[in-house]
């Protein structure tokens, strides 16, 4: 028989999630942002700072960090492009699916990584947090002026996740229902990131990648183009979808076709790949491939209409798009149903400063989970 990833889901008691056993894993880079609205210049010209640029962090900026938490005003946000995803779709379950949510990532012992598992536990997010003595933890200074944001990021510990702290959890991956990787964690532990990948495609389980930024695709376009067969769903907005098809060889054809083209490359799992491209405030490009019927065919989803003076952030749009999408895929949601709730969340995100949610969330869902038929993937009949 088929069996479908997200079958059946036993609840706990009240509706409560058992913390052993997650819908959705997310594997990434987690980092603290230290957030400060800045009267003036004053720190930008001290740390030779642009005002609306991200500059990685030297030995000379390391101080700043300390600057920016003396201030009463700091705010503390946890960040990093797979984190912020993981945290929207707990953002959706929180009430009546807490700790539905589990984050692998790799912090260093010391206050900020307190902090950010602090954070964390207070969101519901199930975190497990590889704590390191040898690497602080990965922060980021963001100095807010105007409408201008200054990012320094430090990496520190984000960069070191092992395998083996995976393996020791591994029964959290084994009782997922479905994975999301931002592209970004590629380069940190690629042996990490194709075991989940492998579990993934034996167990017939969605694995979501998303392409994360367009110099991330020029400069690990051939790891990517390696862990290709496992990936069900491929996210990216235009501007990555274009480099790739830069790097692949066919960079003068249309979107459309650079999809098609992506959408075909070898897959273990011969059932469906669906490549998602968002455009902005332009329509979402949805492109799907059967590999058992050879068939490719495009839809286009409308994005919600917002006034500009609505609009606060939009920095985190497209990983809060990623993390409603997973939301509602782990939840066994309907294709259209999945890119309401990616839409309505990168809505609600885009209104706020930073990767940060508003109190009570529009979207919602019956913990009587139907299955869809024809949107799932399943394992390929022996």
């Amino acid at each position: 028989n088929d069996q479908i990833f997200a079958g059946n889901i036993n609840l706990a008691p009240n509706n409560q999630m058992n913390q052993s056993s997650p819908l959705l894993v997310t594997l990434g880079n987690p980092l603290l942002d230290i957030s400060l609205q800045v009267k003036d210049d004053q720190l930008l010209r001290k740390y030779e700072l642009p005002d609306n640029e991200t500059v990685l962090a030297q030995e000379k900026h390391m101080p700043l960090y300390d600057e920016l938490q003396s201030d009463k005003g700091v705010n503390y946000i946890p960040g990093g492009a797979g984190l912020n995803s993981l945290r929207t779709a707990q953002w959706i379950m929180r009430k009546k699916l807490p700790k539905s949510c589990a984050y692998f990532g790799c912090a260093g012992k010391d206050e900020v990584g307190d902090r950010l598992k602090d954070i964390l536990n207070k969101e519901q997010v199930l975190s497990f947090l590889e704590r390191r003595d040898d690497h602080s933890t990965g922060k980021c200074g963001v100095l807010l002026k105007d409408n201008c944001r200054c990012l320094v990021p430090h990496l520190g510990a984000s960069c070191h996740f092992t395998t083996n702290y995976l393996m020791e959890n591994w029964e959290v991956i084994e009782k997922a229902k479905g994975f999301y990787i931002a592209g970004y964690f590629i380069s940190t532990n690629k042996e990490s990131l194709v075991k989940v990948a492998e579990h993934a495609n034996k167990e017939g389980k969605p694995l979501a990648f998303n392409l994360s930024a367009t110099f991330w695709v020029d400069m690990f376009y051939d790891p990517i183009l390696e862990i290709m067969p496992y990936i069900d769903i491929l996210m990216c907005n235009d501007d990555e979808c274009k480099v790739w098809a830069k790097k692949a060889g066919y960079e003068n054809e249309s979107v459309e076709t650079i999809m098609e083209n992506m959408s075909k490359i070898n897959k273990f799992q011969q059932n469906q790949r669906i490549i998602i491209v968002t455009d902005a405030d332009k329509p979402t490009k949805i492109g799907i491939y059967d590999f058992q019927e050879k068939k490719f065919t495009l839809t286009k989803a409308p994005v919600q209409a917002i006034k500009g003076s609505e609009i606060v952030d939009v920095n985190g749009a497209g990983d809060a798009f990623a993390g409603g999408f997973m939301a509602a895929k782990v939840l066994g949601k309907k294709l259209d149903d999945c890119l309401e709730w990616a839409h309505t969340a990168a809505h609600c995100v885009i209104q706020q400063e930073g990767a940060t949610f508003p109190e009570n969330c529009p979207l919602d869902f019956d913990c009587q989970f139907a299955i869809s038929k024809d949107f799932s993937f399943q394992k390929k009949k022996k």
